[in-house]
């Protein structure tokens, strides 16, 4: 965030997992949050494009979230505040293609040990973990990989972004959680 006096404010989202950052005005102030959830009371209403762009798997590269009154910076975005927020995208990046790997690249090695080292950031209970199937090879992975301890409670408001099935999925954790499973593995969405 960069501040001038008697100049707008400006906000420059970064790479490295500090974004998406969602942003939102009330006309005097800036309110920024890495989480959706925390600018709920912002929401003015349901942004028809952007609904129907989630619930057909077809999200755009944009500032704009489900609920008008939110935006979200994505990496490289900025935003301008002067009592009214202007987000602007940035330029699209070139890429000119994937790069060579070396010869003793042992990849399947670092996928896995990376795959353990989010299992153990969140371990699971095998007596109550179930396993979401999709069909597809990502949640089989997953699946295969998954580890023992339980995973830690979360209470935070639900972004559509984090799971774009919320109402089907809380449909079906409520079934497994009848059976006392506590915690479900899938890889939907990854495919």
């Amino acid at each position: 965030m960069e501040w001038t006096p008697d100049e707008p404010v400006q906000v420059t989202a970064g790479p490295r997992r500090t974004t998406p950052l969602y942003l939102a005005t009330d006309g005097t102030a800036l309110h920024g949050s890495w989480e959706m959830g925390d600018l709920s009371s912002f929401a003015g209403g349901l942004n028809a494009r952007e609904v129907t762009r989630l619930l057909l798997y077809r999200p755009r590269y944009s500032t704009s979230t489900v609920f008008t009154g939110i935006h979200r910076l994505r990496e490289r975005a900025t935003a301008h505040f002067g009592g009214a927020l202007f987000p602007r995208c940035p330029e699209a990046a070139l890429h000119s293609g994937p790069r060579d790997l070396a010869d003793d690249a042992d990849v399947l090695g670092a996928f896995v040990q990376a795959m353990g080292d989010a299992w153990d950031t969140r371990p699971l209970e095998t007596v109550t973990t179930a396993a979401h199937l999709t069909g597809g090879f990502d949640s089989g992975v997953l699946a295969t990989r998954a580890a023992a301890p339980r995973l830690h409670p979360r209470q935070r408001r639900v972004s559509p972004y984090d799971e774009p099935l919320y109402r089907p999925f809380q449909r079906l954790t409520e079934g497994l959680a009848a059976f006392g499973v506590r915690a479900v593995v899938t890889g939907l969405g990854g495919d």
